[in-house]
């Protein structure tokens, strides 16, 4: 039996998903919570700074199915010293994290504990052509800080006795900005917003600020500001280009979002 895995595209280049396997919510939770987490109940995966994947390869005859993180290089993207050395051998890779099907066999109601040895057995004979990679893992609070001092976007928490599209624990680390409303995207609960500079900005009548994207507002937040309002954004940091990365609004409480009308 050839125990080597190879991609249907020798390039890597993305297939589509099959359809019934879908991208699994993530409740985002504090670094300063994530850090604390002890035992072993969980899985702890590095979140890749890369776009959600479904990938069906060949292993010893069997068509197998895994979902990852694709990665591609982009400007302004959360990547370690590993990934970048990836970029370098392969161009575009994909960060294996789960076992979907093997063989025809749809293996994603079994629990993840099965799914991750099942997965973790296949990846000493992935081809090195393939362009696939495991997910780095770890346990407890200490790999949620090694992920984050080298660069990595973060890190999400996966019971182990639960099935695919289970909901799992995401810890990244987010930064604080405040945003003037400037305009709104009809019909799309989102508005346009600017970054104002300093730590107090409803105490600046003028203040000096920086376009830096759109804010989805939804659930009628949108009914509740104006051109003018002040909001309080939690975001990844700043894109090369000067816009929120993954902004959302504060959800410290349910009106801490809201600075000034």
């Amino acid at each position: 039996m050839n125990n080597s895995i190879k991609s249907n595209n020798s390039d890597l280049a993305r297939a589509a998903d099959p359809g019934n396997f879908f991208k699994p919510r993530k409740v985002c939770v504090p670094v300063a919570d994530a850090v604390r987490w002890r035992g072993n109940d969980c899985l702890l995966q590095r979140k890749y700074d890369g776009e959600f994947e479904v990938r069906t390869v060949q292993m010893g005859g069997l068509d197998i199915t895994m979902a990852g993180e694709f990665m591609k290089h982009k400007a302004g993207g959360l990547y370690t010293a590993a990934d970048h050395a990836n970029f370098a051998k392969y161009g575009v890779w994909m960060a294996a994290f789960d076992l979907l099907t093997i063989g025809g066999l749809d293996v994603s109601s079994d629990p993840l504990r099965w799914r991750w040895a099942q997965l973790c057995a296949l990846a000493p004979y992935w081809e090195p052509r393939s362009g696939l990679v495991l997910a780095e893992s770890g346990f407890g609070g200490e790999f949620v800080s090694a992920v984050l001092d080298t660069g990595g976007e973060g890190v999400v928490a996966k019971p182990w006795q639960m099935p695919w599209n289970t909901v799992m624990w995401a810890a990244k680390p987010l930064q604080t900005f405040y945003c003037m409303v400037t305009g709104f995207c009809g019909g799309r609960q989102t508005v346009k917003i600017a970054r104002i500079d300093g730590d107090k900005p409803h105490a600046v009548d003028v203040p000096s600020i920086v376009p830096c994207g759109t804010l989805a507002m939804r659930g009628l937040k949108c009914d509740r500001v104006r051109i003018g309002s002040i909001v309080k954004v939690e975001a990844l940091g700043l894109t090369p280009a000067g816009l929120l990365r993954e902004a959302r609004l504060c959800a410290d409480t349910a009106t801490s979002w809201l600075v000034k009308y």
